[in-house]
Formats: C-alpha cells, structure tokens, sequence
C-alpha cells in the first residue's frame, strides 16, 4: 500500500483541537474540512492539493477524539507520516482509510515541497527530491486489511458484521477475565456517527469495472431476462429484503427467461456495486439447476430443492445492507448459463470463480437500489 505526493510538515504537539475546532464541528465535512490548521497554518487549507501528504513531529492528534483523520481524506490528503502518533488519533486515521506511517526524525529527512514516496506494505520510504530513503516496522497485516477495504466500515461490511446497536451498550470479551466480558461498553463506531462516516465515503465506490465478473472470461450474450415481482429493473428494493438489522433479511422471489436449452448449470450472484472497497461486494451465491425458471420469495436459502449456496460472505441470502448516509447501492441478481455443471467440490466464491471462467453461453441481470 503505497502513497506519493508533495510534502507538507508542521511540529510537534498538534492537537486535534487546532486541526478540527469546535466551531467546525456543526458543519458538514466538506466544509468543516476548509478549517484544519487554521490557528496552526492559516490558509493551508487553500494551497494543499489531492495526493498531498502531511508530515509532523512528536505526538501528533494528542487531545480529544474529533474525527480529523475523516477531515483529512475529505480534502484528498493521500496519508500522514509522523514522527509519533498520539494512538488514539493514528486509529481513528485507520478507521477512516487514511494511511498513515511513523517514521522517527521525519522533520530531519523531509522539508516542505518535498516529494516523497511511503510503502506501507514493507515499511519503506523515499525523498524523492534529495534522494534520503530508508524503511520502518511493517504495519500489522489487519491493520493493512482495514486500511486496504478503505476502513474499519467497509471492513466490517465486508464481512457481515453490524458496526452498532444504536441506543444500546455492547458487552465484550477480553481474554480469560470473565467479569470484564460481562461490563457494558458504548459500541467504538456509534450510530449517531455513522451517517457522517457514510457521507465521508461516498465518493469512494467499487463500481461495476472493477468486479472481476466483468473480465472476457465471464463475457457472453445477455438474452437472459431476470424479473421479481417485488422491484423493477432500477427500482428500490423493499425493506423486508435487506439484510439483518436494516430489514428481514427475505430472499426477493425471481424469475428467470431465455436460458439456453443446453445449459447444464446455472449460477446466481447477487453483487453490491457501490461499496467502499477496491471492488464489488458479492453477498449471496447459489448454484442452481438448470430446469428452474426462478425461486420464490424466501427461497433463496440452504435446504431448497434445486439449490446450493456457495460460500460468500456468509452461506445463506445476504441481503442489502450498506453504510448509512452513504448514499443508494446498487445491488445486482445476476443469472448465469453454464455448458457445464460446477463440481461438488466448489466451496466458495474464489473456486467459483475459477470455475464457470471461460464456461458462460448466456447471462442476464435485474438491478435494484438500496439506501440507508
């Protein structure tokens, strides 16, 4: 995970209350983002450009918990390199995508206008306009997964996970000590923050050019017609399809026409275009025989005669579920003809994958919104 640009550096103990003042904090990020360092470098908001990257000494974000790392991406900062990161701050910065490395004397080896370049995927760094490199502790590698799915949200969606209960405390495990497993804590990604989060990130979207299902190997005729008699081809998704703890998590019923008469297989994918993350988000798989011509409402589940799920995200129906505030998600139900069956042995998406590439005679989609 590498990030390059033109070096800004400032010094030692800067507070999140000089970078994010309070003042801004009834703002909308975009704006408030226009108010970092106005104390510390005033106007610095207006000659920092997309792909910069800030520099600062010892204990940088020490103070409260204000999301400026958020406030950071807002203006396109690329990363932050530091001679020491208050930890709390350097978190929040992962939390937010925001890659972020700590390299002792980094004033001595970087000055202003500086170019430089920072892996943090090996720990190295370079100044590329004096020619000064070296490397520093690699990050750990969940860190780098979580830096890598865009932050901690992207990377709890990815995996299924709700980020909170709103109104509610979280009780948590540490280790063997059982009476702290059973103290109440206030979930670490609240709710009330969470459509802010949202808005941060939406202008980062996976897209439908990046889904590997976009590849030659998966290319054919698209003379499949794919309907459901609960949404349109571009309409809304009703709430009792989203996935848990947005609605009821209720496989929609699907139908199915124009599949080739010597189709052995069929494969269904149902996709998420917009989520935070290099690329699409595949929530449910199932592998179905060839002689179905659709599954009714709920059907979409391990037990159906005709069908069996894949391992994606879960193995079951995954309904849709993105980041509030994040804006709609398109959600895909694509339907695949094979000219051959897919072996028992296919476990999960990966194998899928591998599978049906090269292998498709005809495809079709339906595509249905979701917001939160």
């Amino acid at each position: 995970m590498k990030f390059s640009g033109k070096v800004w550096v400032f010094g030692d103990d800067l507070n999140t209350d000089a970078m994010y003042p309070g003042f801004a904090m009834k703002m909308e990020p975009a704006e408030a983002a226009k108010h970092i360092f106005y104390e510390v470098r005033p106007g610095w908001t207006d000659e920092v450009a997309a792909g910069d990257i800030v520099v600062a000494g010892k204990n940088f974000g020490v103070g409260s918990s204000r999301p400026v790392a958020a406030l950071f991406a807002e203006l396109g900062v690329a990363g932050l390199v530091a001679e020491e990161f208050n930890s709390l701050f350097f978190r929040n910065a992962v939390n937010a995508g925001l890659p972020a490395m700590t390299l002792p004397h980094a004033r001595t080896v970087f000055s202003d206008g500086d170019i430089g370049t920072f892996d943090l995927s090996d720990g190295s760094w370079r100044n590329v306009t004096t020619g000064a490199c070296g490397t520093v502790a690699k990050l750990p590698d969940l860190i780098l997964d979580i830096l890598a799915s865009g932050g901690v949200l992207p990377r709890l969606a990815a995996t299924g996970l709700r980020a909170c209960r709103a109104g509610r405390r979280v009780a948590i495990q540490h280790g063997r000590d059982a009476q702290r497993g059973k103290r109440g804590v206030m979930s670490p990604l609240n709710c009330a923050g969470m459509p802010l989060l949202g808005k941060l990130l939406g202008r980062f979207r996976a897209g439908e050019a990046r889904s590997p299902l976009a590849g030659r190997k998966y290319a054919a005729a698209r003379t499949i017609d794919v309907t459901s008699t609960a949404f349109t081809d571009g309409g809304a998704i009703p709430q009792k399809h989203a996935g848990k703890g947005a609605g009821d998590n209720v496989s929609p019923a699907l139908q199915w026409t124009g599949v080739p008469a010597e189709a052995k297989q069929l494969v269904l994918i149902m996709d998420d275009l917009d989520v935070p993350m290099p690329k699409p988000l595949m929530h449910t798989i199932a592998v179905i025989e060839p002689h179905l011509g659709g599954l009714a409402e709920g059907e979409l589940k391990p037990g159906t005669t005709g069908v069996r799920l894949i391992k994606a995200f879960g193995d079951t129906y995954l309904g849709p579920r993105p980041i509030p505030g994040h804006g709609p998600h398109h959600y895909r139900f694509l339907i695949f003809a094979l000219d051959q069956p897919v072996p028992d042995s296919v476990a999960d998406h990966a194998a899928l994958l591998s599978a049906i590439a090269g292998h498709v005679q005809a495809r079709g989609v339906l595509t249905g919104t979701y917001e939160r």
